[in-house]
């Protein structure tokens, strides 16, 4: 099997799933998806981790997120058996794949054994690769929806203009603008409130 890099394509598979046989690929379908593993079933740290996703389904759904998990002894191939920690865990068992609608692989994480996966950061990060690929911007350290992003590096200043009101120029390759879905909201609402101005001032003069 190709390594499973950043860029590349998520590999096809069929497998036995809680919701009967899926093949991997036609499950996505036009959505993005979550896929991480555990090592067996009744493990410590996974059972905290699959009762965190069940209780944030709402969450992944409303970003368009399909979340599988796969319980992997049995299926691990020699390369991963080599490759363990001090207590004999391959460390693959612990990886988070993110993969977009086009099937490709758009962020990995890889976790110890003895730490649980932070999904408060996996959804932080699917926000952040969404409005990516929506808009010309990328986000800064520690970004969370609605704050400030940057500007993407490919755009030259009079494009950026066309695409961004206003933005805030720190360096020539440092510029700062509003979460774009934050702006569209404000749009939205102000030609809302000038109809409903117009309505009540024509209300008004037909009284």
């Amino acid at each position: 099997m190709p390594a499973l890099r950043l860029g590349s394509t998520a590999p096809d598979f069929v497998a036995e799933t809680t919701h009967g046989l899926i093949r991997f690929h036609e499950w996505i379908d036009q959505s993005w998806a979550v896929l991480f593993s555990h090592p067996d079933d009744f493990t410590p740290v996974c059972t905290t981790e699959l009762g965190d996703v069940a209780v944030r389904a709402e969450q992944f759904a409303a970003r368009g997120v399909k979340v599988i998990v796969s319980a992997l002894y049995g299926m691990l191939d020699e390369q991963d058996l080599s490759n363990t920690d001090s207590t004999g865990m391959p460390y693959t068992v612990r990886d988070v794949f993110v993969i977009d609608p086009n099937k490709v692989i758009r962020l990995k994480i890889s976790y110890p054994a003895s730490t649980g996966r932070n999904f408060d950061e996996i959804l932080r990060a699917i926000d952040s690769l969404q409005l990516g690929d929506a808009y010309p911007i990328v986000t800064p350290a520690n970004w969370n929806p609605g704050q400030k992003v940057i500007v993407h590096a490919k755009l030259g200043n009079e494009e950026a203009k066309k695409h961004f009101q206003v933005y805030d120029t720190k360096k020539p390759y440092l510029r700062y603008t509003d979460d774009p879905r934050k702006s569209i909201k404000a749009s939205l609402w102000d030609k809302i409130c000038a109809l409903f101005s117009k309505s009540y001032a024509a209300d008004k003069d037909n009284a």
